[in-house]
């Protein structure tokens, strides 16, 4: 995927022991040990991409801050940035405080001299009280997180740039197709964009595509740099 142009990749949710979901209610993962080890072969091989690890909790699990921070430990070494999914409906505001500042101290333990960012991801269906709810503890000191991913429209995206005041980075994921999309998404709020089904959609060729609808689009709209166009709907 980075070799067919796309500025960063992805991989999971990542669960610690391998799981099968036939309802799809929660993560298919073939586990930490299978993962971790695909990923050190391609450190290893000289892949110098950014590469996310969004992680995952098991089924059978007693306490999900447990598995995250196993994750941490895992892949803290491998990842430029871990993903912490959070569910929907939003714990309270204790319990994702809780748990978010678990998975900081994990990540601090291990003392690394370039730690990865620690990113949460939010459902689409949020309503404007639990996004607040998550903004209140993001933003307080001892459970600051270093960027949301949010998978859902740009009026999802735009209400959370809004309401942390663009100090958040912002990962808009999903529905995105085309240069017009991204930039979107990105006016919205969104730093950087992932393409997950679009891929399917157009291709092999979808980001090379997509990157140059953007420079046409920088063009027509004489913007000097993407990074222009970051939340200015709501400046």
């Amino acid at each position: 995927l980075s070799d067919l142009g796309f500025g960063f990749v992805e991989v999971g949710p990542v669960t610690p022991q391998p799981q099968e979901d036939k309802l799809r209610q929660n993560f298919n993962s073939e586990g930490h040990a299978a993962v971790r080890q695909r990923l050190e072969l391609l450190r290893a091989g000289g892949f110098s991409g950014v590469l996310g690890v969004s992680l995952g909790k098991n089924e059978t699990s007693d306490t999900e801050e447990a598995d995250y921070c196993e994750g941490v430990r895992q892949f803290a070494q491998l990842a430029d940035y871990l993903i912490i999914n959070i569910s929907s409906p939003v714990k309270s505001k204790n319990d994702l405080k809780s748990l978010i500042q678990a998975v900081l101290k994990a990540r601090q333990d291990l003392q690394l001299g370039h730690p990865p960012a620690l990113v949460i991801k939010i459902a689409p269906n949020l309503s404007e009280a639990d996004m607040k709810d998550i903004v209140d503890v993001i933003t307080a000191p001892g459970s600051q997180v270093d960027g949301l991913i949010i998978s859902s429209t740009s009026l999802a995206i735009g209400a959370m740039h809004r309401m942390t005041g663009g100090q958040v980075p912002i990962i808009g994921a999903g529905g995105v197709t085309s240069g017009e999309e991204v930039m979107q998404r990105m006016r919205a709020g969104a730093s950087l964009v992932q393409v997950d089904t679009g891929i399917m959609a157009r291709g092999p060729a979808c980001a090379t595509n997509i990157r140059r609808e953007l420079g046409e689009l920088l063009t027509k709209e004489a913007v000097g740099s993407i990074t222009e166009w970051v939340g200015a709907e709501n400046r």
